[in-house]
């Protein structure tokens, strides 16, 4: 589980919970910073 919330600084702070998964987990922070809609890199 992913639960977002209102840090003491102001800014937003997200909990992930135990239950979440590797997937899960990089899903959110991918769309949370942005990440998700950038091209991929070719190496």
């Amino acid at each position: 589980m992913i639960v977002p919330r209102q840090s003491a600084a102001g800014g937003i702070e997200t909990i992930i919970g135990v239950g979440s998964t590797l997937a899960d987990t990089l899903d959110r922070i991918m769309l949370d910073t942005d990440l998700a809609g950038l091209p991929v890199l070719e190496r």
